[in-house]
């Protein structure tokens, strides 16, 4: 020993390289709050919900999600009463990846 230091002869450094996948799920367990409706954006038939749903499954304010919804960051639609539809997969891109699972 020199100094209180250990000689580390003949040891290498071992560097480890981990990879992580993260899935996300929202699974949403209410009777008739999802339709099936064309998205354009999607260019596709998705999981719709309404824009007050949409707020209350991410957590955010409904006022939000309209204005998402305006600007085009959330895609949308309209019911034939002029309701908000909100694109589900469109949501789930907001919800952030370390969020994991919702279960509502």
């Amino acid at each position: 020993m020199t100094n209180g230091n250990h000689e580390k002869r003949g040891m290498k450094k071992l560097k480890v390289e981990l990879t992580v996948e993260l899935r996300q799920r929202l699974t949403i367990r209410r009777n008739n709050t999802l339709i099936r409706a064309w998205c354009a954006a999607c260019n596709e038939e998705v999981e719709m919900c309404s824009g007050e749903e949409a707020a209350m499954l991410i957590g955010k304010r409904s006022r939000e999600i309209y204005r998402q919804a305006e600007q085009g960051s959330l895609h949308s639609g309209e019911r034939p009463d002029g309701t908000l539809l909100v694109c589900v997969k469109s949501l789930l891109e907001l919800v952030p990846k370390n969020q994991g699972s919702m279960f509502i």
